[in-house]
């Protein structure tokens, strides 16, 4: 099969910048139309999306210690709940 040569633990694991590059694009060239300054913010966002998201979920699948996997527990934000049951 051809994704023996492949470490199977890296599959599926990146979004592709060159594949979320080319899905914003019609997005953005409708942008263009408004704001020529938006639509470039707009592709900017989504590589640097791209980019935020590969690092923190390799750091999630496969630890290298990268700088913010080293935060202290007490200065994560945690969610909390909100119960609404009695408000219908």
């Amino acid at each position: 099969m051809f994704w023996r040569g492949l470490r199977g633990q890296d599959r599926h694991l990146h979004l592709s910048m060159k594949e979320g590059f080319l899905e914003a694009l019609p997005i953005s060239v409708l942008m263009t139309i408004i704001s020529w300054q938006g639509a470039m913010t707009f592709l900017m966002v989504v590589c640097l999306h791209h980019y935020i998201w590969n690092q923190i979920h390799m750091e999630m699948h496969k630890p290298e210690k990268r700088f913010f996997s080293q935060i202290p527990p007490d200065l994560v934000v945690k969610s909390q709940a909100i119960d609404i049951s009695g408000v219908i």
